[in-house]
């Protein structure tokens, strides 16, 4: 059976060339401030057929290798099913926002949030400073680059794009930084020569490259910009986080005289199972 499977795989590994050229660039100092701009979500909260989840939004700022901005906001959003839509109260925000289904409603408020913070961001920025974000920026301008972990892009034979690019460009530019430009300000990047991985990362310019690979230097995860690891790191919604503030609103909530736990348990046999199994 597996011998059959692999047979298949080997369908989607036909393509032998691709067309577009591969360029090397070369390490550049940062002339201003390099910021990072991350968001991490999560419900923390599930009622069945009302949510509430817990928003942040982080900024980090380097000069040069020196930290010099951290800041965190934090949000909360109460979702629920409103005939065939499903709407979200942001708060403090006190903004009413639309979604397609429950379980993404917080993805889409942090989607949100993080653009309203690029532009707060930007309209502060000189034209030397550069603002990372990680994955597909809403905001696009100048000194604005959008840096893609993760990719479902398809080549034509139904390979990986990011795949079959890291592999070329490995193959014709080894031990080199370089760039393979995909569409209207998209590339695929190798940040460092010695990185096993590349990114598709949005920008209006190429030199910006070189000033993302001196940041990429860092041992943690070589070839991805440092600023982006820590703004991940103050941004992330973490499991014992969820479990103090799951609390914290059924103790709240008991005070006003609401059981919340009727509604939570319409929701939670699948995490429990879950638990169970991997204890």
């Amino acid at each position: 059976m597996l011998k059959e499977l692999i047979n298949e795989i080997k369908n989607i590994y036909v393509q032998k060339e691709i067309p577009k050229e591969f360029f090397e660039f070369q390490l550049l100092e940062p002339k201003g401030i390099v910021y990072a701009v991350d968001g991490g979500s999560s419900i923390i909260f599930d009622g069945g057929s009302w949510c509430i989840s817990k928003i942040k939004v982080g900024v980090v700022g380097y000069k040069g290798k020196k930290r010099v901005v951290e800041k965190i906001k934090t949000f909360y959003a109460l979702s629920k099913k409103d005939n065939e839509h499903i709407t979200t109260k942001i708060m403090p925000e006190g903004k009413i926002m639309k979604s397609k289904n429950l379980e993404d409603a917080h993805n889409d408020v942090r989607t949100f949030l993080e653009a309203k913070e690029v532009k707060e961001l930007y309209s502060k920025t000189s034209a030397d400073d550069i603002i990372l974000v990680d994955g597909p920026t809403e905001v696009l301008k100048k000194n604005i680059v959008g840096v893609n972990k993760t990719s479902r892009l398809r080549a034509k034979s139904g390979r990986s794009l990011i795949g079959l690019i890291n592999e070329f460009g490995s193959k014709k530019l080894k031990g080199k930084m370089w760039y393979y430009e995909i569409g209207n300000n998209e590339y695929i990047v190798k940040l460092h020569p010695k990185s096993k991985f590349c990114y598709k990362i949005t920008a209006l310019s190429k030199e910006l490259f070189g000033v993302l690979a001196y940041f990429s230097r860092d041992p943690e995860i070589v070839g991805y910009p440092y600023p982006l690891i820590k703004v991940d790191k103050i941004a992330r919604v973490k499991e014992d986080e969820k479990k103090m503030e799951n609390n914290k609103i059924k103790l709240m909530a008991k005070k006003e005289g609401l059981i919340l736990d009727y509604d939570e348990n319409a929701a939670i046999m699948h995490s429990l199972l879950d638990k169970r199994m991997y204890r």
